[in-house]
């Protein structure tokens, strides 16, 4: 972790209501707080890159770490998909004022981090820093996701090839063995035949004279 995360951050790290983010899932295969800790490492990558000297670093990292914990409330979490993008930033920004003592510019990163779900755009460096970090972690979440899935049809796939290519080579062995035992008991059956005519043969000989 970014040290600069800890000590802007360490009061909401700390707090209940980030615990419980722990066991809030989000975007396949995360949850709320690794989310939320990989946007502030993002979004404070593109800060150190190039910002504005009027942004301040604790307010990056404070809206990154807040602007998804409306998931907390359990009447967002359970709303349908549409609903709980639209409202999830707006309970997020409320928490963030009164839980964390967030200031303006954190509230209005918090609540406009969703645009353009939410119609208008973040309003300072650091909101916008917040939705380029947000959906860049978002979409990389829900990549991995599918690549993960792929790769597993892939397998399963290819599982069934080799059971099928398996199941070919078995039946075909078999066939070649029943083929084999026909000719060789079709062979025997001529034999004895032939045996047998002859023997035939050597009695009528053998009583003519």
């Amino acid at each position: 972790m970014n040290p600069i995360i800890r000590r802007e951050g360490g009061d909401i790290l700390e707090s209940e209501r980030f615990r419980q983010c722990r066991e809030i899932l989000h975007h396949k295969g995360t949850n709320v707080a690794r989310h939320s800790l990989e946007v502030a490492e993002y979004a404070l990558f593109l800060y150190e890159k190039k910002h504005d000297p009027r942004t301040d670093v604790r307010d990056v990292v404070r809206a990154c770490l807040l602007h998804d914990i409306g998931m907390t409330d359990r009447k967002i979490r359970e709303s349908v998909s549409f609903l709980k993008a639209y409202s999830h930033p707006v309970r997020s920004a409320e928490i963030a004022r009164d839980e964390f003592g967030a200031n303006q510019t954190q509230i209005d990163a918090i609540r406009y981090h969703m645009w353009p779900i939410c119609f208008i755009p973040p309003l300072s460096e650091t909101g916008w820093l917040v939705l380029r970090a947000d959906k860049h972690c978002a979409n990389r979440d829900v990549a991995n996701e599918v690549i993960k899935v792929l790769h597993l049809r892939s397998r399963e796939s290819t599982a069934q090839t080799k059971d099928t290519e398996y199941a070919e080579e078995t039946k075909g062995a078999k066939e070649t063995e029943e083929a084999k035992e026909t000719e060789e008991t079709k062979e025997t059956k001529e034999t004895k035949e032939t045996k047998e005519t002859k023997n035939t043969e050597e009695s009528k000989k053998t009583e003519e004279t």
